[in-house]
């Protein structure tokens, strides 16, 4: 396994390696990028046996991240398998951040929970979930910036432009730090965005070339998903889709 963050960052999995097993504690919640993985079930006998396989967009970890649980199955990459790993700090902000996020997972525990009777709480959990602490975004961005993986985390100077309208759009974007502007375009400011916002959703859900100009108003990092792995998140998780459109529908509003 290659490990690039322990609180935020992408991690990759071998064919066949453990990632964790049925009564570890849990210690994070991710989200998979690339490849497969299977989820084992020791069941009654002591015997294993498979019960689901999750491929790219799917997400698996959050039942003992979020219900304060032992992890109820072992979880397996099937393939090689590419995954974004997010610590509790990081994993309740998300959760925080949107109640469509919350509702979600909720939804999905208790899908994932319905013929399981043998949830372990941790010692020091309770046995109802309580909401989670505010995230510290600064936490967050350090820990995206840490990051080593070239592929994803990009870096801009004042000025630089970061999209053009006009142009093939090719990837979604998730600010990490620094401010950035939006431009229309005959060139007049349209908004600014901070740090946690997210651009580039617009052309790639419209098939369309860039509607505005994205310009760093001071030194910028992001964080950069192509197409496919934007599709296959969106298509996997309805709330998210949701309230991405709703920010999309807003935008041409504006």
């Amino acid at each position: 396994m290659d490990t690039v963050n322990k609180t935020f960052g992408v991690e990759t999995f071998n064919a066949g390696e453990i990632i964790f097993r049925q009564g570890d504690a849990p210690d994070k919640f991710y989200i998979i990028m690339h490849g497969r993985v299977n989820i084992i079930r020791r069941v009654t006998g002591g015997h294993e046996e498979l019960i689901n396989t999750l491929g790219t967009g799917d997400y698996f970890g959050e039942i003992g991240m979020a219900r304060g649980t032992f992890r109820i199955a072992t979880v397996q990459a099937a393939t090689d398998v590419t995954v974004m790993g997010m610590g509790h700090d990081v994993f309740t902000g998300w959760l925080n951040r949107s109640n469509l996020n919350r509702d979600e997972i909720d939804s999905l525990i208790s899908e994932r929970t319905t013929n399981v009777n043998d949830l372990t709480y941790l010692p020091s959990a309770k046995k109802s979930p309580e909401a989670a602490p505010q995230m510290d975004t600064g936490e967050l961005r350090r820990s995206l910036v840490r990051s080593q993986d070239k592929r994803r985390v990009k870096t801009y100077a004042t000025g630089d432009i970061i999209t053009k309208c006009g142009t093939k759009a090719d990837y979604f974007y998730v600010l990490i730090e620094g401010k950035v502007e939006i431009l229309a375009k005959d060139g007049s400011l349209i908004n600014t965005l901070s740090p946690g916002s997210y651009f580039g959703e617009m052309a790639i859900l419209e098939n369309r070339v860039r509607s505005a100009t994205i310009r760093a108003l001071t030194p910028v990092q992001v964080m950069t998903f192509d197409k496919e792995t934007f599709s296959n998140w969106m298509k996997n998780s309805p709330f998210s889709q949701n309230s991405i459109m709703d920010t999309v529908e807003e935008r041409k509003r504006r």
